[in-house]
């Protein structure tokens, strides 16, 4: 059976670290993540459950002059990602560093996927909406805070 697991390791002034791992029987491959890194696989993902068009995550590796065409990756010496689906309900998650590791996985365990890495960013469950912000804010007359 194949699977991806995601464990977070630390947090500094740079962001959070996260271990990647994913597993397809004999193959194995594991590595530290930034949470930029993390978020932009989860993207990815979701984006192609939904059937939004969404370009591949390059490897820093596949350019001639990484540190000119993908600095921030070149910087974080981040792994390439893609997410495909050759048939229904079937999806190929494919991390391209230095060497390359495929596994397949259906629809519903890459959803339970994504909702694992979601929750390992976010571990409280919050949600953002850009549009929202206090507009009135009322005191409260019984508080003892007053």
């Amino acid at each position: 059976m194949a699977y991806i697991t995601c464990e977070f390791v630390a947090r500094d002034h740079r962001g959070s670290v996260f271990t990647l791992g994913f597993s397809a029987g004999s193959m194995q491959w594991s590595r530290n993540l930034w949470d930029e890194d993390l978020e932009n696989l989860a993207d990815l993902a979701e984006a192609r459950l939904n059937g939004t068009d969404m370009p591949d995550i390059p490897d820093w590796r596949a350019d001639k002059y990484p540190e000119q065409e993908h600095p921030d990756l070149y910087e974080r010496r981040a792994p390439g990602f893609s997410v495909e689906s050759p048939s229904e309900d079937q999806w190929v998650v494919t991390v391209r560093d230095g060497s390359t590791i495929s596994i397949r996985m259906t629809t519903q365990e890459l959803r339970e996927t994504v909702e694992r890495m979601r929750t390992q960013l976010d571990p409280w469950g919050r949600t953002y909406d850009s549009d929202a912000y206090v507009t009135d804010v009322q005191e409260d007359p019984n508080s003892p805070h007053r």
